[in-house]
């Protein structure tokens, strides 16, 4: 069985934007592991940073099930950002990442989904090793007038099925400020 290793590395490649001055709330499930991340600086606005949770959940081995972060950017209303561009450069860095350990990573196009009761475009990504599917990384984007949210998920493919529901409960408990 491949190792799950490269989900730790993840948010190495993952393009970090989020806040502090709102935040934003989420109903992390029971028996997950949450992080406060170091805040990101803005790559959109000089001297503004951000915040940025990790959660993991664990199985009882300690193997890792899913990672997912969150992060949080606020901006002001006069700010223009391409959504697409931005998945576009985080799909380019987790493809250079994931190719240095020797894993091909196929991405769909951006597509419409929501983040919370905000609208937001997803792309997702399968890497495989030697032709084996090993893991998926779905990458979304959302933005409201105050702030550019970012989410990222990650878990080995033999996970995706049975925690696609939680997932989905995640996402939409987000409350994006």
């Amino acid at each position: 069985m491949p190792s799950c290793a490269p989900l730790a590395v993840l948010a190495l490649f993952f393009c970090s934007t989020a806040a502090l001055a709102e935040s934003f709330e989420v109903d992390w499930p029971a028996g997950w592991e949450v992080e406060q991340m170091p805040a990101p600086q803005s790559p959109f606005e000089p001297e503004v940073s951000g915040e940025r949770q990790r959660a993991m959940k664990l199985k009882p081995n300690g193997e890792q099930e899913v990672v997912v972060e969150i992060t949080r950017l606020p901006l002001s209303p006069s700010v223009e950002i391409d959504l697409d561009k931005v998945l576009r450069q985080m799909r380019q860095g987790i493809q250079l990442g994931f190719a240095q350990n020797l894993l091909l990573t196929a991405c769909k196009p951006p597509a419409d989904t929501e983040m919370g009761d905000l609208p937001a475009r997803e792309v997702r990504c399968d890497i495989s090793q030697q032709g084996t599917p090993v893991l998926q990384q779905n990458l979304l984007m959302a933005r409201n007038d105050k702030a550019v949210y970012s989410l990222s998920y990650a878990m080995p493919v033999a996970n995706a099925a049975a925690l696609e529901e939680t997932l989905q409960a995640l996402r939409k408990s987000l409350r994006l400020h």
